[in-house]
């Protein structure tokens, strides 16, 4: 599973809040929209880097990585 789209998330305000389990055969993050950002809330890898990376709101951030699990998070404009 390289290098595949797990899900795309539109966005539509500052007020959607989601949260999505991307499950991999690597393990398990989790990610939640909130307050017009993304942030890594929780993820089953060994060293929890991506969790402690902060949110991302704006297009010019770099993406949350979880290297140990090969998930990245990034925004990206339409």
């Amino acid at each position: 599973m390289a290098d595949q789209l797990y899900e795309r998330v539109t966005i539509p305000d500052e007020q959607y809040t989601q949260t999505i389990s991307v499950v991999t055969e690597r393990g398990m993050n989790t990610v939640r929209i909130k307050n017009g950002s993304v942030t890594m809330i929780d993820s089953d890898c060994h060293d929890h880097l991506c969790e402690l990376s902060g949110p991302i709101s704006m297009l010019e951030q770099p993406p949350i990585v979880c290297l140990p699990n090969r998930v990245f998070c990034t925004l990206v404009s339409e």
